[in-house]
C-alpha cells in the first residue's frame, strides 16, 4: 500500500505584544514589565514587531520591541534593550543553552561591535536558572562586554539576558546593555526596568 505522506506542523503561533507607551508597561509570551524609562521610550524610537527591528535579532519579522537611549555627552551610545520572541535559529533545546547562543550573537553581530578592533571577550558571567514559585524556568546571564574601538572612550558594556519558553512554545528573551560610563540616568532605568520583569 503507498505510504500517506506527513502532515507539516502546524507552524508556531504568534504571541501577543502589549504595550501601553505612556508608561512602558508592556507583556509578551512568557515575560512582563516596565520598559526603561527616558527619552528612548518617550520619543517613540522604539517599534512594535517591525521587521527587521533590533540588531541583535534583525533577521526575522519576530516580534519585538526595541529602543535605544541617546547619546550622553559624546558617549556614542547608552544602552540598547530588546523583548523580542527568539528566532529559531538561535533555539536551543533548553532555555539555557538557547541563552547561550543568544549571548554568542549578540557578540558577534550586533552593530556596537561589528567594527571593533580585536574580539569581543566575555568577562565576569555568571549564569542561574530560576524555577522556584514560577510559572516557568526563566534562563539568566549577567556579564561584562569587553572590548576596544579606536577613539571610543568605553571600555566594557554591562549584559543583561533572561529568556523564558513561552505558552506558545516560543522562547522569549528580555536582553539590555548599557556602556560602563552610560550616565547614571541611564543605567538606573536600565535596572529599574531589570528589577520589573515578572515571568507569567
Amino acid at each position: 500500500m503507498p505510504q500517506i505522506p506527513k502532515a507539516a506542523p502546524a507552524p508556531k503561533a504568534a504571541p501577543s505584544v502589549r504595550l501601553d507607551p505612556d508608561t512602558g508597561k508592556f507583556s509578551m509570551d512568557g515575560i512582563q514589565g516596565t520598559l526603561p524609562a527616558g527619552a528612548c521610550l518617550r520619543k517613540g524610537s522604539f517599534n512594535i514587531g517591525a521587521p527587521g527591528a533590533g540588531g541583535c535579532f534583525g533577521n526575522s519579522c519576530n516580534p519585538n520591541l526595541v529602543g535605544q537611549h541617546p547619546l550622553e555627552d559624546g558617549i556614542p551610545w547608552g544602552a540598547e534593550f530588546e523583548v523580542v520572541q527568539v528566532e529559531e535559529a538561535l533555539e536551543g533545546r533548553s532555555i539555557e543553552q538557547t541563552a547561550d547562543k543568544i549571548l554568542s550573537y549578540w557578540r558577534q553581530y550586533t552593530i556596537f561591535y561589528t567594527d571593533v578592533s580585536g574580539p569581543v571577550t566575555v568577562r565576569n558571567e555568571t549564569k542561574r536558572t530560576q524555577t522556584t514559585n514560577l510559572p516557568r524556568p526563566a534562563s539568566i546571564i549577567t556579564a561584562e562586554l569587553h572590548y576596544h574601538k579606536p577613539g571610543l572612550k568605553i571600555s566594557y558594556d554591562h549584559f543583561y539576558l533572561r529568556v523564558v519558553k513561552g505558552s506558545f512554545g516560543n522562547y522569549t528573551a528580555f536582553v539590555a546593555a548599557w556602556s560602563d560610563n552610560a550616565g547614571a540616568d541611564t543605567a538606573e532605568s536600565i535596572q529599574d526596568s531589570i528589577n520589573s520583569l515578572e515571568i507569567i
